[in-house]
């Protein structure tokens, strides 16, 4: 900070903080829209990189596992195989609907590498996962815009006392009658 500023008559100390927080604000805002449309564009991305294809059972899938105290049951899974766009054929363990038959067809997405994964998000689940990654991160910017807020203003603080500290002291003699 300028220590002229700090000397000011006219607020000098404030308008710096507030004209240094105007900044921060700023700042945090160009960043929080880069992060909102850097999630956005990588969630929407994953459409790219996940294919949906068709998976035969090759056993039987079981009921579905019931955990005690767990809000719902755990979907059943299933040995199945299925091929990949490259050609490539892969075997593994997919959800299956509740007692499904060895050789019954079943739809799963899979990543580039061929194995099972979650579907690609929506356009609402893209901007979903954005308004969060923005929240969380606009959040903690607040937090620590807050934080710099209050140690400027301490700082500022602590120097426009030691300078009425100073002052005080050259002119305290004169007006109370004491001398060092």
């Amino acid at each position: 900070m300028v220590p002229m500023a700090i000397e000011q008559p006219d607020g000098g100390p404030y308008r710096l903080t507030a004209a240094v927080l105007s900044a921060a604000v700023l700042a945090a805002g160009i960043v929080l829209t880069i992060i909102g449309t850097a999630t956005y564009t990588a969630a929407r991305a994953e459409k790219s990189s996940r294919h949906q294809v068709t998976a035969h059972l090759v056993q039987d899938s079981g009921p579905p596992l019931i955990v005690p105290g767990a809000p719902v049951a755990v979907p059943p899974h299933g040995f199945a195989q299925w091929t990949a766009p490259d050609g490539a054929r892969h075997t593994g363990l997919v959800r299956a609907e509740p007692y499904q038959k060895a050789g019954t067809a079943v739809s799963i997405w899979i990543n580039t590498a061929g194995e099972p994964t979650e579907p690609p998000a929506t356009a609402d689940g893209a901007a979903t996962r954005a308004v969060l990654a923005v929240a969380v991160a606009g959040s903690g910017l607040a937090a620590v815009i807050a934080l710099v807020a209050q140690l400027t203003t301490a700082a500022d603080r602590r120097r426009r006392y030691t300078t009425i500290d100073r002052e005080w002291a050259h002119v305290e003699p004169e007006w109370t009658g004491r001398r060092s």
